[in-house]
């Protein structure tokens, strides 16, 4: 059974109400609203961190496309569950979305610049025979894997950016 279409006139009544929801927020939901922004920003920016922590044995471990495989399949486990976040926060601005889709990302190639660096002098110190790292490459790995996820919803999904 097909499900009954919306008219032109319930779509524009709709948005006008949300629209007016919105406009009639006071301004301690409007902080509220940022404080969970916020916090699920810096939850994120710390998940990086810990997961950039994470990596350094398996850094140690493991290279070429395996290497890039672990890289790519924890990337995009945190970019669903960040997307799935990000998706239930009814507040998002235009600017949000920005931050979400550069931001964050570039504190995770930064971080795994850093830790690929260190696993790089860890390995020398241990003496492990393993080929030297590539931090940016994996970095930029990570990212795009990251941010995969937020990118599908956003573009593909609901057909827009915001």
């Amino acid at each position: 059974m097909d499900k009954p279409k919306w008219t032109k006139d319930e779509i524009d009544k709709t948005v006008e109400i949300l629209s007016r929801a919105k406009e009639k927020k006071t301004g301690l939901v409007r902080f509220l609203d940022e404080v969970v922004y916020i916090s699920a920003f810096v939850v994120a920016v710390l998940i990086n961190f810990a997961l950039s922590i994470a990596l350094v044995p398996v850094m140690i471990a493991f290279y070429g496309i395996w290497l890039y495989l672990v890289i790519a399949m924890l990337a995009l486990t945190f970019g669903v569950l960040f997307e799935a976040l990000m998706r239930d926060i009814e507040a998002l601005q235009f600017r949000h979305h920005v931050i979400n889709t550069l931001i964050v990302p570039g504190i995770a190639v930064i971080n795994l610049i850093i830790i690929g660096t260190v696993a790089n002098l860890y390995e020398e110190a241990l003496m492990v025979n393993n080929v030297p790292h590539h931090p940016l490459v994996e970095g930029l790995v990570y990212a795009i894997f990251f941010i995969l996820p937020y990118v599908y919803h956003h573009f593909y999904k609901k057909r827009s950016f915001i």
